[in-house]
């Protein structure tokens, strides 16, 4: 009876059901030599990892008895995101580490190799259902742009809706492109790198960017200048994201505008994963020594507001680290802080207008 109750649990949930797919399909590929797995990932996944473990165990037994299983409770941001600091503590004895939510970061794949244990990576890749209505309300807010190219872009939980919106569109004669950048599957966009989208959609001046969040969709928003609507399936909405946009890209350059009054610059190097080489912190350092810069850098494993808020006041923050902080966390802090694009601009290395066009 509580067997099929927490069925009833794990599989009537959408996220749920697909972790456990997910999870099951993994341990059925592993086999069965004994092996000390960490689970980590975003935090709706890793919030709901020890009910779908414990219904596995109740469905398959024989399936996870010879394996000890570790779940990192501390949520991650991104593929770029991974605790590599916990797990290469020599007592944590790892074999395998399973990253949920994200696949893997480009560019990163030789250095992945070199580690001394495995890392998987599981996109959990949701079935969302949409119905005709909220089609036809995402073509009736595009339809002035039928005579041009339309990009559709995903975060990857929502690779199956995307496709279909794109069909759809394409079948009421819109010229839907999904650009692909090498490393992510065709149409899928990351929260940092947005540069590709421009390159090689200059001419199509509008973005369908489907995820819940505003992340994504303000990340195109502010990297190409472009108009973007965020299309939410799962609350079936879709937003125009222009003010915030427009808000945002006048943070910026306020920010910089006070960044300018610094000499001295403390450099935030990501302890933890991918985020330094993200960040460029050698270019950084390098940026600092050719400008005959007076700099410190500091090594900390999450960017908070009470450790930037008590660095000392004359100096200010670059961050060696996720480009996001310096756009998303904009108001959170006491001074400026900026990321390497936006030092570029400070040197005069770059435009504004280059980085962030309107």
């Amino acid at each position: 009876m509580l067997a099929e109750e927490n069925s009833k649990s794990v599989l009537n949930s959408r996220y749920k059901r697909e972790l456990y797919r997910s999870v099951e399909k993994f341990f059925k590929n592993l086999g069965h030599e004994r092996k000390k797995i960490v689970f980590e990932g975003s935090e709706p996944l890793i919030h709901s990892l020890s009910e779908v473990i414990s219904y596995l165990k109740s469905k398959n037994e024989n399936l996870l008895k010879n394996h000890t299983i570790i779940i990192n409770k501390d949520s991650r941001f991104g593929a770029c995101d991974i605790d590599l600091e916990n797990y290469l503590n020599p007592s944590s004895d790892i074999d395998i580490v399973v990253h949920l939510g994200h696949n893997p970061f480009p560019n990163t794949f030789s250095s992945l190799r070199k580690l001394p244990f495995r890392i998987y990576f599981i996109p959990i890749i949701e079935n969302i259902s949409i119905n005709d209505d909220y089609l036809k309300l995402i073509e009736k807010q595009i339809k002035s742009y039928i005579d041009y190219d339309i990009n559709i872009t995903y975060s990857i939980q929502y690779k199956r809706v995307a496709e279909e919106i794109a069909k759809y569109l394409s079948q009421r004669g819109f010229n839907v492109v999904m650009p692909k950048m090498p490393g992510l599957l065709r149409g899928q966009i990351l929260g940092c790198i947005f540069t590709h989208q421009y390159l090689h959609n200059q001419n199509n001046p509008l973005y369908l960017v489907v995820s819940s969040g505003i992340f994504h969709a303000m990340g195109i928003g502010i990297y190409t200048g472009k108009k973007v609507f965020k299309v939410d399936p799962v609350n079936q909405q879709i937003k125009d994201m222009s003010t915030e946009v427009k808000k945002y890209r006048a943070l910026i350059a306020w920010n910089l505008f006070r960044a300018a009054n610094y000499n001295k610059y403390a450099i935030i190097k990501i302890k933890d994963s991918h985020q330094s080489l993200i960040g460029g912190i050698n270019y950084i350092i390098r940026l600092m020594v050719e400008n005959n810069r007076d700099y410190t850098v500091y090594s900390i494993y999450r960017v908070s507001e009470d450790f930037i808020n008590n660095l000392p006041k004359d100096e200010l923050p670059v961050i060696a680290g996720c480009p996001r902080i310096a756009i998303d966390d904009i108001t959170r802090f006491n001074r400026p802080v900026i990321n390497v694009e936006q030092l570029q601009i400070l040197f005069g290395l770059k435009n504004f207008e280059d980085v962030y066009p309107s």
